[in-house]
């Protein structure tokens, strides 16, 4: 009586472990992207709704996006006073209005913004994400 296992059958199980692997390393992809999506968007929406809620109390205020290394930083009469850096650096991809590489929204006394509709995207791997922002400086998903 045997109380082990044979050759062929541990090269069967580490053949069938590698198959699961390699199959679900792709959707592990996409989903890790996503999430790194949607939490950069997360964070955007959360950044503006601060700046505007700060313009109200301070007399204006500005959201300064930058695409590389992707962050946003609230200024508030030239102070910068919160500066976000989205995760992971590596893979997440900010694209501004018209190709930029730096944008500024700017909010007034009653948190109002004055540009014209912009969208903004977050692409991480296949994953993508818009963000609309209106004339006013409200963002939404499309």
């Amino acid at each position: 009586m045997s109380h082990g296992f044979s050759l062929v059958e541990l090269v069967i199980v580490v053949a069938l472990l590698l198959l699961a692997t390699s199959i679900g390393m792709p959707v592990a992809h996409r989903v890790r992207d996503t999430a790194a999506v949607h939490g950069a968007m997360s964070g955007l929406l959360a950044l503006v709704a601060e700046a505007r809620v700060l313009a109200v109390a301070k007399g204006g205020a500005e959201v300064h996006l930058r695409d590389s290394p992707p962050s946003a930083t609230i200024r508030v009469g030239g102070t910068e006073l919160r500066t976000t850096h989205f995760e992971p650096e590596d893979r997440l991809v900010l694209r501004l209005p018209r190709g930029r590489s730096e944008w500024t929204l700017r909010y007034d006394a009653l948190g109002i913004g004055r540009i014209t509709s912009s969208t903004l995207t977050v692409q991480a791997g296949e994953a993508t994400g818009r963000l609309v922002v209106s004339s006013y400086g409200r963002l939404r998903r499309p």
